[in-house]
């Protein structure tokens, strides 16, 4: 009976001292988690060496600077269509760039001309059409260039040289009328403003304003009976596309 107490206290007690160590061992193992931080603090975290930040980068510059447009070539050759108080017309022009601010031009255009009661509500007998090609040696001479991005170059134009005052019978058909035109070369000019837009390194592309001066010698031209014409001044809005070379 004895023998037999003792084998169960020692049974119970190996069992005991199994649990013990278990628990002991379970508690070892998960030391380091609370060892990590103090209890109520945070961890900040660290981000991974394998973090990458993306930068996008335009494939151009949003504002071009003048060394970048020096590069340009230096001239050019095109086309201009306008409109003033006398109707539509056309023309064409050669330009060549001294430097960043100033340019020369040769420019023709091609015009009409006609009296002030020509088109109202008045009958009037047509006597001559009339045709205004003014060739024109002109500057231009750019603008606040330090306040304004490559994209917007205004400029300030002036100019002079002859304009060809031709007239044909209005009673005859429209090209057999032209061989019995009659031209007069007057003296004539214009002053205006302008700007030329994009930085396309092949073309060049703009509009003005400009005032004509040409005075015409009396008595003048006769558009519709007894009404003669002694100036052909006028404000143009012209439009002008080019190629650079």
């Amino acid at each position: 009976m004895i023998k037999k107490h003792l084998l169960t206290s020692a049974l119970v007690s190996t069992v005991f001292a199994s649990s013990v160590l278990s628990v002991a061992t379970l508690l070892l193992s998960y030391s380091p988690l609370f060892a990590q931080s103090p209890t109520g603090t945070a961890t900040p975290s660290v981000p991974s060496s394998s973090d990458s930040v993306i930068i996008f980068e335009s494939p151009r510059p949003l504002f071009e600077s003048k060394e970048m447009t020096s590069a340009q070539l230096n001239n050019v050759w095109g086309l201009s269509a306008f409109f003033s108080d006398y109707g539509f017309g056309g023309g064409a022009f050669i330009q060549h760039k001294f430097g960043e601010d100033l340019s020369a031009l040769v420019s023709v255009d091609f015009g009409t001309a006609k009296g002030p009661n020509e088109y109202a509500f008045i009958d009037e007998i047509k006597i001559n059409d009339i045709f205004v090609i003014p060739l024109v040696l002109s500057l231009q001479y750019r603008i606040l260039d330090d306040l304004l991005s490559e994209n917007l170059r205004p400029y300030l134009t002036a100019g002079a040289g002859g304009v060809f005052v031709m007239t044909t019978p209005s009673t005859d058909n429209f090209f057999p009328s032209f061989g019995s035109a009659k031209i007069k070369v007057v003296p004539g000019g214009f002053a205006g403003l302008g700007a030329n837009f994009g930085i396309d390194r092949h073309s060049t592309f703009g509009a003005n304003l400009r005032y004509y001066f040409i005075p015409y010698p009396p008595p003048g031209v006769e558009s519709t009976a007894n009404t003669f014409l002694t100036n052909f001044n006028g404000m143009f809005l012209t439009v002008n596309y080019g190629f650079n070379f």
